[in-house]
């Protein structure tokens, strides 16, 4: 029995980098993915495992769409404990995150250690951040700064707003 592996990709339709649904799927099966289908147009990459290494995953975006490609990839099961950890409320005034990184509780306690004061909600998780934000402030609070900043000195992360996490856990 295969189990669903999920890659999320970093930076694609946005920013002028422009990847189609259809020649992203191609572009998986060409590297001997099976069973491959997308969720969105933001990067959301769903196969049966064992499928392609991530290096070669982004060694052969990069080449075939011409942008330095970036991902992470993690067995479904991951993004549905990340789904059903979420620990706040949701509601129309905020945004529900989670991000995906490789070592949450460093980058939580940086965030903590430099912004003790920060009424943002973030909590570690297997993996990932979970994080809720008020509406139309999400990349201008302090975790945002210090995510991007993280992201500048090398750490991959990605993020994933609820609503699409689960659209990606229906597929």
């Amino acid at each position: 029995m295969s189990t669903t592996t999920v890659a999320l990709l970093r930076g694609i339709n946005v920013g002028g980098v422009r990847v189609g649904a259809a020649d992203l799927r191609a572009e998986f099966a060409a590297l001997g993915a099976t069973s491959v289908r997308t969720v969105l147009a933001t990067g959301n990459v769903l196969y049966d495992s064992p499928g392609p290494d991530p290096e070669a995953i982004a060694a052969a975006l990069s080449a075939r769409f011409e942008y330095p490609a970036r991902l992470l990839v993690r067995p479904r099961e991951n993004l549905a404990a990340a789904e059903a950890a979420y620990p706040f409320s949701e509601d129309a005034e905020h945004h529900a995150y989670v991000v995906f990184l490789a070592d949450p509780g460093a980058l939580l306690d940086r965030f903590r250690a430099a912004h003790p004061d920060s009424t943002e909600s973030v909590a570690a998780g297997e993996g990932v951040l979970l994080w809720r934000v008020p509406r139309g402030s999400s990349t201008q609070t302090a975790l945002a700064r210090e995510l991007e900043r993280a992201n500048r000195g090398g750490l991959l992360s990605t993020t994933r707003n609820l609503l699409t996490l689960r659209r990606i856990l229906r597929a």
